[in-house]
């Protein structure tokens, strides 16, 4: 009889212990992954070779489980040419950047309704937790295209893909 009093007891020890390493202070911390677009119409460039595109794009859907970001970074972004009919495709040297960290610099060949492949952001350049404010980004692209566009009026779309951790 006592030493199964004794194995209780070892056993409700035990039991304690693991489960007050269980415990975490603080608030709970979870990773979210989402993609979010941004839709650039590009006027008045017709023969101009300089593409400079400014926008605000809302990331707040990624807090809905949480109130606040602990970290946000930039996995991956895809651009695709929309409604141009300037024939052929726009070819140049591309910069992207959110709240004014670059994100990627380098030579894009862009064809109308087709996506380009998924441009990956390295690590040491993804983190954008510092450029979001009020639950909103600023993108922006510049680009200098080898030949002079041939269209008036265009749209360029930006897929991002985001890993968020909120609390």
């Amino acid at each position: 009889m006592k030493k199964i009093k004794l194995m209780k007891t070892v056993l409700l020890l035990c039991a304690v212990f693991v489960f007050s390493n269980c415990e975490e202070d603080g608030p709970i911390q979870f990773a979210v992954v989402d993609e979010f677009e941004t839709n650039a119409t590009v006027t008045g460039l017709k023969g101009a070779q300089q593409v400079d595109i400014d926008k605000s794009m809302d990331v707040s859907d990624l807090l809905d489980n949480g109130s606040k970001f602990v970290s946000a970074d930039v996995e991956s972004v895809i651009i695709t040419l929309k409604d141009y009919d300037g024939g052929g495709t726009i070819t140049g040297n591309f910069d992207l950047k959110i709240g004014g960290k670059p994100l990627f610099n380098q030579s894009l060949t862009l064809k109308s309704g087709v996506p380009s492949s998924a441009i990956t952001i390295p690590s040491g350049s993804s983190d954008i937790l510092s450029s979001i404010t009020g639950g909103n980004v600023q993108v922006k692209l510049n680009g200098s295209t080898a030949s002079p566009i041939s269209d008036n009026s265009f749209t360029l779309n930006l897929k991002f893909k985001i890993k968020a951790v909120v609390e």
